[in-house]
């Protein structure tokens, strides 16, 4: 892709794929799966990321922003960008994506 980001097609994980081992290592868990690739996971990052509802609330909370109130000057509050400069100028469109 032209933002070189890594491309995921959810249709293709095999889903019935089970582990054949684990390991504690240090602070990490370490899994082995049938098809043989390893995966391994901190200690710290499995725990936040708990089913438990408590920490699934506070990890939601990590992707949330405060509402924000339109009123009528709402207007004058957003940013506003020259489409042609933010195609033809990087530092327009960098200063346009910090302001998202």
């Amino acid at each position: 892709p032209q933002a070189q980001s890594r491309i995921i097609n959810l249709t293709e994980y095999n889903l019935k794929l089970k582990p054949v081992s684990t390991k504690v290592k240090d602070e990490e868990i370490e899994v082995i799966w049938e098809d043989g690739h390893v995966s391994v996971y901190d200690f710290n990052w499995l725990c936040d990321r708990s089913f438990r509802p408590e920490k699934r609330k506070q990890f939601r909370r990590t992707f949330e922003s405060e509402p924000v109130i339109w009123d009528n000057d709402f207007q004058d509050k957003f940013p506003r960008a020259d489409f042609q400069q933010i195609m033809s100028d990087d530092k327009a469109l960098l200063d346009w994506l910090e302001n998202l």
